[in-house]
């Protein structure tokens, strides 16, 4: 399983932080994106992985575009 969204480009990097927090490091946009997010617990029926593939892909999107 990956974390990194399936639209994010090939090379590019992630770290992810306790409190749901990511860094996407993304080399062919010459980019990076962070996530800022506080929070120690989730709902429940929450996709904690759908959620940052999904950040990584809108990213991703975003600077393919500009």
């Amino acid at each position: 399983m990956n974390e990194i969204g399936e639209q994010v480009p090939e090379r590019s990097c992630q770290i992810l932080g306790i409190t749901g927090c990511a860094c996407l490091v993304m080399p062919a946009y010459d980019a990076v994106a962070v996530r800022m997010y506080n929070q120690l617990a989730n709902p429940n029926g929450y996709d904690y992985l759908r959620d940052i593939r999904t950040f990584g892909n809108l990213a991703a999107g975003i600077l393919e575009t500009t």
